[in-house]
């Protein structure tokens, strides 16, 4: 029991942290294209919105990727898209359908969206290149540490042969 609650509460401190990350950018992109289309602030209903938004949205992704084993390329394809795009759309509906963009002329919207999807992929960008070199590394210290704390195992390429010696 209480490895499920860590378990629960560490991805609960993930999604928050992802969120307040998203309620940041969303809110800033919002004030800006507000302020472009000549309507000053953001108002509290509006930053509220955004705060749940942004935690429900950092939760969907959070799932997308909660299984530990390595996914098919199809399977990480589908979920890239649907990382990147179920976001931009829930986040243009609430724009929309909130009015955050009231006042704003009708480019507002479309901009808005089209700068929110280009931020989601820049972050999907630098983190699939984080977990190319991530996993880089990883398999450069398995290799050193099979090297090192396993001599009598013979090793060829990923995986490790034992010899008969360690069978008996």
């Amino acid at each position: 029991m209480k490895r499920l609650f860590k378990q629960i509460l560490k991805h609960e401190i993930d999604a928050d942290t992802i969120a307040c990350l998203y309620a940041a950018c969303v809110g800033w992109l919002l004030a800006l294209i507000r302020y472009l289309g000549g309507v000053d602030g953001v108002g509290l209903a509006a930053l509220t919105e955004i705060m749940i938004l942004s935690w429900a949205v950092a939760w969907f992704q959070k799932l997308l990727y909660l299984r530990e084993r390595p996914a098919p390329r199809f399977d990480r394809l589908g979920r890239g898209l649907a990382w990147m795009l179920v976001p931009t759309v829930a986040v243009g509906l609430a724009a929309w359908g909130f009015g955050w963009l009231h006042g704003c002329p009708p480019w507002g919207l479309w901009a808005f969206i089209l700068a929110w999807m280009g931020t989601l992929l820049t972050w999907w960008v630098c983190i699939q290149l984080i977990c190319r070199d991530e996993t880089v590394e990883w398999n450069a210290m398995l290799t050193q540490f099979k090297e090192k704390e396993m001599p009598n195992h013979a090793t060829t390429g990923n995986s490790v042969q034992s010899t008969d010696e360690n069978l008996r």
